[in-house]
């Protein structure tokens, strides 16, 4: 009978914290992201965060081939890019148009499209900034692309 009692204070102290363990707060820091699970969610087309740690996020993009992406302006923040695979044409400046708030995130503008702005071309391994206030929108060239971008808050001290 003892070890009966003795078998089931041992499973109750493993079982129970458990049950009354919460589940990890959504900002919760995440400080590596390896090549390997940038690879996993390019092959299984699943876009999301790759590190964050509050208030930065570094995001996968992924943009399917034969798309126009949406065009967009963030009044409060600059758009850090940094393009992981394929080539994709950046067009920035000029006038937002329908500009309107976007429903997942208020801090952003989006639009139909550009008018005017002028065109670069971005391939795998470049780095590219969007400034504050910028309208700006990107569109794969041949194939899919994935890139890492980063909101960096515009007027924020200097390292």
């Amino acid at each position: 009978m003892r070890t009966g009692h003795f078998a089931f204070a041992l499973a109750t102290i493993a079982v129970v914290p458990q049950a009354f363990a919460q589940a990890p707060a959504a900002d919760t820091p995440k400080l590596l992201g390896t090549s390997a699970e940038i690879q996993a969610m390019m092959d299984v087309n699943k876009g999301g965060n790759i590190v964050k740690i509050a208030p930065y996020r570094a995001n996968l993009e992924l943009r399917p081939a034969g798309t126009v992406g949406n065009a967009a302006l963030h009044p409060h923040s600059n758009e850090f890019f940094y393009i992981i695979d394929g080539t994709v044409d950046v067009r920035t400046g000029g006038t937002l148009i329908d500009p309107k708030p976007s429903a997942n995130n208020p801090t952003l503008m989006v639009g139909t499209k550009i008018e005017g702005g002028t065109s670069v071309r971005l391939s795998k391994g470049d780095v590219y900034i969007v400034p504050v206030n910028t309208p700006h929108q990107l569109t794969p060239v041949d194939g899919k692309v994935a890139d890492m971008s980063i909101l960096l808050p515009s007027g924020a001290p200097p390292p």
